[in-house]
């Protein structure tokens, strides 16, 4: 799975609008595309920054999209104000508690480091992030995704609520710190809110609390 992440920074009187807009045009839209597995929208009222979010089958459906997709984010980028700056990455670990839902936060996390290094350090987070995450209140799930040309892994964390995703942010402080000390920097930290949950997962049928690695065939998935 692969996915095309559009940020925008915007007038946060404007991000209802927004909201408005992509629940009745954009998403709309996404989903009668090929290769289209839906979208997903994050905002964060206070600064006026958003995530919309949309996944596709394969990279060549997603690249496919470009022409299409370019013309409704520019829209939606004028409604607050803004213009999009975007990124591409392949989707390579889900782990799920449960459902999202509107109002859940995400906790958005961009790292860098040595792409040759990426797969060493995404295994050290699947064996000494995940275990931690699960041990929190109000954890439910956690999405990796990367750009391996460019040595980025995107970290999407969902929390019931801004309670416990503050608690979090408290309890991993330290895999913040060791992840550092082993080359993966941490580039930004965004918590938003969940606007827009629309995204279908390959793991809809599978029991809660499973960790899926998105780079296996689903007929090999257990």
């Amino acid at each position: 799975m692969f996915g095309r992440m559009s940020f925008v920074h915007g007038d946060p009187a404007r991000v209802d609008d927004l909201i408005m807009y992509v629940r009745t045009v954009v998403k709309p839209a996404i989903d009668k595309l090929a290769g289209s597995q839906g979208l997903g929208m994050w905002v964060n009222r206070q600064t006026g920054e958003c995530l919309v979010t949309s996944v596709w089958d394969t990279e060549a459906m997603m690249l496919a999209s470009e022409r299409d997709v370019e013309r409704l984010r520019d829209a939606a980028a004028g409604i607050i104000g803004s213009t999009a700056i975007v990124e591409r990455g392949e989707a390579v670990l889900l782990d799920e508690m449960g459902p999202n839902w509107v109002g859940n936060i995400m906790r958005l996390s961009m790292m860098r480091c040595e792409p040759a290094e990426l797969d060493t350090h995404l295994e050290w987070a699947r064996e000494h992030m995940l275990p931690t995450l699960r041990t929190l209140t109000g954890y439910r799930g956690h999405v990796i995704a990367i750009d391996r040309a460019a040595g980025l892994m995107m970290a999407h964390t969902t929390f019931t609520d801004r309670r416990c995703a503050a608690v979090a942010l408290e309890a991993t402080a330290s895999l913040r710190e060791s992840a550092s000390a082993r080359g993966l920097m941490l580039d930004n930290m965004v918590d938003y809110e969940i606007a827009i949950v629309g995204i279908r997962t390959p793991t809809a049928h599978l029991p809660a609390q499973r960790t899926v690695d998105l780079t296996e065939p689903a007929t090999t998935r257990r």
